[in-house]
């Protein structure tokens, strides 16, 4: 080696010493700009834990829980149809569907996987299936059926009133997301320093009050799951991560006026796990409506709602 550089005339050393220099500071810039970037995830990571410790426990065991019972809700095969022993008594089973609740339906393959969670529960709102939750239809004949599932125009003051004890998870997600595993898991896979960063403008710039509020919704009783199936014949849509899917039109408008099957699950805070589960098809062609093209994503979300109390469809 000596030899050879000996061998180099002077202005060639010059331009190798040159070329050595500049890929001497690349590297170190390099090498310091990694390690910058892993003190900024672990002291991102370690306020997390620091505030997971200082949520009271009934919270603290929904945040734990949400990612995962969303996931399983949404696993392929079906993980199968649950009453736990505890609710198996119908008069138990009804007094925890009128628990306070929190609330998210979206279609199977925006929930399929971890880092799409985040742009689901965000789209997330009430709709049809917690008015039948709440105000359940006398028998399940089609005309009872349509009149619950359109009883209160959505989002309006009756229809607040009747579900004000059930709010969108997205309650607890605006405040308490950082906390999530899927979270966790984001800031893991963070690469870069814009990355990074925009996960601390997250977990900083969250107001006290969005913090309280999530952390009084996270306190509710039961976690409601609910995970539309594709229709037959449905080709499967392309869903983006987190930080892209919101940019991408949601599946579930595309899919709920059509017959297909939903999976409901429900999530006991008191017992710290899913004591009811059920699969079912929703389809308002047997209910013989008039106008049903009117009322069909209504009625199909009530169905699903009294799948869910053991009547048949």
């Amino acid at each position: 080696m000596a030899k050879a550089w000996r061998g180099l005339r002077r202005g060639e050393k010059w331009v190798l010493g040159a070329v050595l220099f500049t890929g001497a500071i690349a590297l170190a810039g390099s090498l310091a700009s990694s390690w910058d970037l892993e003190r900024r995830r672990r002291a991102i990571a370690e306020a997390v834990e620091e505030e997971k410790a200082a949520l009271p426990e009934r919270p603290r065991a929904l945040v734990a829980a949400m990612d995962d019972v969303i996931l399983e809700t949404a696993a392929l095969p079906y993980p199968g149809d649950l009453v736990d022993r505890e609710i198996a008594p119908p008069r138990v089973r009804a007094a925890l569907l009128a628990s306070s609740a929190l609330y998210v339906r979206a279609a199977l393959p925006e929930v399929a996987r971890l880092d799409a969670l985040g742009a689901a529960v965000r789209r997330s709102d009430k709709d049809a299936f917690v008015l039948c939750l709440r105000r359940p239809p006398a028998t399940d004949a089609g005309a009872d059926v349509a009149a619950a599932a359109t009883s209160a125009w959505i989002g309006g003051a009756l229809f607040e009133d009747a579900t004000h004890d059930v709010l969108p998870l997205h309650a607890v997600h605006a405040g308490l997301r950082p906390l999530s595993r899927a979270w966790a898991d984001e800031l893991a896979s963070a690469d870069g320093h814009l990355w990074v960063r925009r996960l601390e403008e997250e977990y900083e710039e969250r107001r006290p009050l969005v913090l309280s509020l999530a952390r009084t919704a996270a306190s509710a009783d039961v976690l409601v799951v609910v995970v539309d199936e594709l229709p037959d014949g449905m080709a499967e849509p392309e869903v983006g991560r987190s930080l892209t899917a919101t940019r991408r039109p949601a599946v579930l408008p595309r899919i709920e006026d059509a017959a297909h099957f939903v999976r409901v699950a429900v999530w006991s805070a008191r017992m710290r796990r899913v004591v009811l589960r059920v699969r079912a098809r929703v389809d308002v062609a047997p209910l013989r409506l008039e106008n049903p093209a009117m009322v069909s994503a209504h009625v199909h979300a009530c169905q699903a709602a009294l799948a869910l109390r053991g009547l048949s469809l």
